[in-house]
């Protein structure tokens, strides 16, 4: 049985593999919603799992303002 950090990774694998203009924060919820009907058994167990996979894949987002920048690079910025 997969461990949550095996789900984390494979969530993160496959939003990694989505085009940049596709990995927008704007995204995210088209991509939960694709995780849903395409792989639940990755979904974090519990409360909010929205909240948790949008907090995963955060730090992977790509900036509209940017193509290619991350949103976390850019608040460092």
């Amino acid at each position: 049985m997969p461990t949550n950090d095996d789900r984390e990774a494979q969530i993160l694998a496959l939003w990694r593999d989505r085009p940049p203009e596709r990995r927008s924060p704007e995204h995210v919820i088209l991509f939960y919603d694709w995780l849903v009907a395409y792989a639940p058994w990755l979904l974090p167990r519990g409360a909010a799992p929205l909240d948790r996979v949008r907090s995963m894949v955060e730090a992977h987002t790509v900036s509209p303002e940017k193509p290619g920048d991350t949103t976390r690079e850019r608040r460092q910025k």
